[in-house]
């Protein structure tokens, strides 16, 4: 179990696999006792910041009870108990989610607004297009072979137009 040396003050999961040896009820009390700050932690992360105290405490529960049926069960071995408690932790925070109607945003077009308005008066949309796009690279390039003016002072003065013809015309 935990030991009282300073340098060892932190409980580690072979601890809790080990009181998961013992008993299930042993485990879950020496789970609650030493790991319960990390996987509350663990469940507002998987949460995404939606969850208040109370529904902290709700997923919480839920997960000791998870994990006191899995514990109960004859084939149960406590090999990296702490990873399953937090798996357990993991998915019972989506159950409530999900439960609650959470879904992710989907919304090209107001994504693609929020992109345009935080990229206006920059050259980054001007660098990614220039990454991901070969024919405009090499439309710039030989523009700026012939002595065609390119430069951040034009980029910045007009939008960036990019015609989807095939290089050469």
């Amino acid at each position: 179990m935990a030991t009282t040396d300073p340098v060892r003050s932190e409980s580690s999961e072979a601890d809790l696999d080990e009181a998961f040896e013992a008993s299930p009820e042993f485990g879950i009390r020496y789970l609650d006792s030493e790991f319960r700050e990390r996987v509350l932690r663990h469940i507002k992360r998987c949460g995404w910041g939606f969850f208040d105290y109370h529904d902290l405490l709700d997923v919480y529960q839920e997960t000791v009870i998870g994990m006191l049926e899995k514990a109960r069960k004859p084939e149960f071995e406590p090999c990296r108990s702490l990873r399953m408690v937090l798996t357990i932790a993991r998915n019972k925070a989506i159950d409530l989610l999900r439960k609650r109607g959470h879904k992710i945003n989907l919304d090209e077009d107001a994504i693609l607004e929020v992109v345009a308005a935080d990229t206006k008066g920059s050259d980054i949309l001007f660098k990614w297009r220039m990454h991901t796009s070969p024919i405009v690279s090499s439309t710039i390039s030989r523009n700026s072979a012939r002595g065609t003016p390119t430069g951040p002072s034009r980029t910045r003065s007009a939008p960036l137009q990019v015609s989807r013809k095939v290089w050469p015309p």
